[in-house]
């Protein structure tokens, strides 16, 4: 998409000087909107479609991977294996996802595919042929979903907006997408399935019992605020467990945890009960039934429970690249390593 690169860079080079926005109307106005809703330790910042996750300064991405397998690799004594490695830049692009300032901002969604996507697709409903240049139509959303009105296009049938959140530290294996039908769970998945968890499956149903800490939520919380909401009470729920003892190393243990770590469960996003909503370990065709939870079926969840070889082909092109040792500072990966994440 050269016309969406050529209109990024130019908005990336206005961001980066800080103060020549002029040739974007709006665009300062939402700096400053953004700015004052951020907190004092950061913030996550998504569209109210989806998250700017497929892009990331890969400079700033390749330190921090290379950072964290360091850690990992001296806590296993030997050459970490592939799946390790994948757990190293969870951890990375997970880290990236926070953002500092409003700039920050500005900089990654403009160079996110999917954000550009998703709205050039709320602005051709709102009408607005060139609307990639200015920021007019855009909300800002704080944690409680208060939006702002002021830009906002009266009677339009999608109006994108801007949640800002304040950061929670989450762990890559703390985070589940549950299926809800007719508000009933019916399905939980892994969210990062490509990657095999030694932590989570451990503790699953046994000793911290991360199922019992969604289920627990969701019943006795979530459920009720979300009534009504969904057609049918149908959704996808995106849920995180935050941990009180984030220990880097813990993540490859299978020691039994006790139920006290869990600190608090988070709702990350809630997204429609559509094909379009990726079902991680769960298949829209194959599984739709338990989806469904026809027949009175029981909730269903699925982990990954070994390491899967050859997962890093199914992630980012550049990512893989920086996983296979293809950065200055990354060594190359021991085919011949075990995919044990045992220490």
């Amino acid at each position: 998409m050269q016309e969406h690169k050529q209109i990024a860079d130019r908005l990336l080079d206005g961001a980066l000087q800080g103060d020549d926005l002029s040739d974007y109307p709006g665009l300062e106005d939402l700096k400053e909107r953004l700015a004052a809703a951020f907190g004092d330790g950061g913030a996550f910042v998504k569209s109210s479609s989806r998250s700017a996750k497929d892009f990331a300064d890969l400079a700033a991405l390749e330190q921090r991977f290379t950072a964290y397998l360091k850690n990992l690799e001296e806590a296993v004594h030997e050459v970490v294996s592939e799946n390790t490695r994948l757990i190293a830049m969870s951890y990375a692009s997970m880290a990236l996802l926070k953002s500092d300032d409003a700039l920050s901002v500005i900089n990654t969604f403009s160079q996110s595919e999917r954000i550009w996507h998703d709205m050039m697709l709320a602005t051709a409903a709102q009408g607005c042929a060139h609307a990639a240049a200015t920021a007019n139509s855009t909300n800002v959303a704080a944690a409680e979903g208060e939006a702002s009105g002021s830009g906002s296009v009266p009677g339009v049938a999608w109006l994108e907006s801007l949640v800002v959140r304040d950061w929670i530290p989450i762990e890559p294996d703390m985070e589940f997408r549950c299926f809800v039908a007719g508000g009933t769970m019916t399905a939980i998945s892994q969210y990062r399935h490509l990657i095999h968890f030694p932590r989570l499956c451990a503790n699953w149903t046994e000793g911290a019992n991360f199922l019992q800490a969604l289920l627990t939520a969701f019943e006795c919380s979530i459920k009720d605020k979300l009534a009504g909401l969904f057609p049918m009470d149908d959704y996808v729920l995106d849920l995180a467990i935050q941990l009180d003892d984030m220990s880097l190393l813990n993540i490859l243990s299978s020691d039994s945890l006790r139920p006290e770590v869990v600190e608090k469960v988070w709702v990350v996003e809630a997204n429609p009960f559509f094909e379009t909503t990726d079902g991680c370990l769960f298949n829209w065709q194959k599984d739709i039934d338990q989806l469904l939870g026809d027949g009175d079926k029981p909730l269903e969840a699925r982990l990954t429970l070994g390491p899967k070889k050859g997962a890093s082909s199914l992630i980012y092109r550049d990512w893989k690249r920086i996983i296979d040792g293809e950065g200055d500072s990354i060594p190359r990966p021991n085919p011949t390593a075990s995919h044990s994440n045992a220490p």
